[in-house]
């Protein structure tokens, strides 16, 4: 009985040395793996900006409008698109000659390339 006693002990001592070593060398070892892996950098941005055009605009707009609206959006062509405060573009769509309804409209961070708004006029 005594023999069972001592394994017994013997194995719990066992088991909580391997859980201090896992505890104290596993989390260093984890911190020189994080200290290995790429810092995070703030990325690329054109000094112009993501969206530098109006061009650009107009593409931003009609990719974001047609999954949203439907291929519909694309008889609001031409669309008209205006930058304002150098920072924000303005794009809506527009409608033919006496025809009634509403357009797509979006607002669209010219830096970043943010949907800042969207909506379409009814």
């Amino acid at each position: 009985m005594k023999k069972i006693i001592t394994i017994i002990i013997a194995l719990f001592i066992i088991i909580f040395l391997v859980i201090v070593i896992i505890f104290t060398i596993i989390p260093d070892e984890i911190n020189n793996l994080i200290e290995l892996l790429p810092k995070e950098t703030e990325g690329y941005t054109p000094s112009d900006g993501f969206i530098p055009d109006e061009k650009t605009a107009k593409k931003v707009a009609e990719a974001v409008w047609i999954p949203i609206y439907g291929r519909n959006v694309l008889s609001q062509k031409t669309y008209k698109a205006i930058l304002i405060d150098e920072k924000i573009w303005l794009v809506q769509g527009s409608l033919g000659f006496l025809k009634l309804g509403g357009t797509a409209y979006i607002e669209i961070d010219k830096y970043t390339g943010q949907i800042l708004k969207l909506t379409h006029f009814k």
